[in-house]
């Protein structure tokens, strides 16, 4: 990915870090549909050759769920997928209290998150939290960059196992935290699949050997249809897939010289 493109992804975690800060100043709390929309939209017009961008309306959603799909593609043509759900720091504790949330006669939310993220068995998605946070003033969490973890990642795995003693507190979950930028800046040796393997291995995956069955030579047809379809129109219909929307990262291209 662009150099640019990683500098944008540090903007707007620090941008997310501020206006929760903000916000609760005035006791007020924000939404994370807010904030993926917001985030998304300057994402796409700020790089539109390499992020594509479907976000299903309520009327196409029809009973679907609010995650997203991420879908990451190198230069190689080979891609990534992953499943990802957000969640928001509460406006007046350092916790995320809907972190373990279950609703009636329904399994707990991450147990279904990485179910519907091994559902298609040709096209696995890695299941993923993305958070959005602040902290608290003078709460002790380490490093001097700590507004870069604005938009974190957290592994759904990670999920489970807190939930078992009812975990939500950012000082427990933030080790295992990842600023999101890091899924998209890495080295100019490196190809964009092999760094994101790399990540998920060491942070988001149960299985260190697991990896190898989510790097594919190509994408899910709705998918190969986004990046081909200036309309954003797909065959399939929104409520099949179960999904909010879909976010298409593709590393630019490289041109013979």
């Amino acid at each position: 990915m662009s150099s640019a493109l990683c500098q944008t992804f540090k903007e707007l975690a620090t941008d997310t870090f501020r206006l929760i800060s903000h916000s609760r100043a005035v006791a007020y709390q924000l939404k994370e549909e807010s904030f993926t929309d917001f985030n998304l939209i300057r994402l796409k017009i700020m790089h539109p050759d390499e992020v594509k961008i479907k976000a299903f309306t309520r009327i196409e959603e029809g009973v679907t769920g609010a995650d997203w799909e991420w879908w990451l593609g190198d230069q190689y043509n080979r891609w990534i997928g992953f499943r990802v759900q957000a969640k928001i720091i509460a406006a007046e504790a350092d916790e995320f209290k809907h972190l373990h949330y279950k609703g009636k006669a329904s399994i707990p939310q991450c147990e279904k998150l990485i179910l519907q993220a091994a559902a298609n068995p040709t096209y696995p998605c890695i299941p993923l939290y993305c958070l959005y946070l602040t902290r608290s003033p003078g709460a002790g969490l380490p490093g001097s960059d700590v507004p870069l973890y604005g938009c974190s990642l957290l592994s759904a795995f990670k999920v489970r196992g807190h939930r078992a003693a009812g975990e939500t507190r950012l000082s427990i979950l933030w080790p295992d935290l990842k600023p999101w930028h890091t899924l998209v800046c890495f080295g100019d040796q490196q190809s964009f699949s092999d760094h994101i393997i790399r990540q998920a291995t060491n942070y988001f995956l149960a299985d260190d050997n697991a990896s190898g069955q989510y790097l594919l030579t190509e994408p899910p047809p709705y998918v190969q249809q986004l990046l081909n379809s200036d309309s954003g129109q797909i065959d399939l219909p929104a409520k099949s897939l179960d999904l909010a929307g879909v976010m298409i990262l593709r590393q630019e291209q490289k041109r013979p010289r």
